[in-house]
């Protein structure tokens, strides 16, 4: 552990960085959706333009082990044989 939590949080990540554009590709191609995913640089979160990094965690934080496409396998949602199995 690198320290106490700050006001009782504990900040956590996985082993990568990846925009919720990526995440939603990764999903549907585990999940056999044929949409397309489209980014938008300029979509606004919560009302503020972000200009790349304001989600990412921070030095200090617990990072996991486990990629996205290997948890959405564990969680049932991957198709068997996908990408994401190991």
């Amino acid at each position: 552990m690198a320290g106490a939590p700050v006001g009782g949080r504990v900040e956590v990540g996985g082993p990568e960085t990846l925009g919720v554009d990526e995440w939603a590709r990764r999903l549907f191609a585990l999940t056999g959706d044929d949409r397309t995913v489209v980014g938008d640089p300029q979509t606004r979160f919560f009302g503020t333009t972000l200009s790349g990094g304001e989600l990412t965690i921070s030095d200090g934080a617990r990072i996991g082990a486990m990629d996205f496409d290997t948890w959405l396998v564990t969680e049932g949602l991957g198709v068997s044989g996908g990408p994401g199995e190991r």
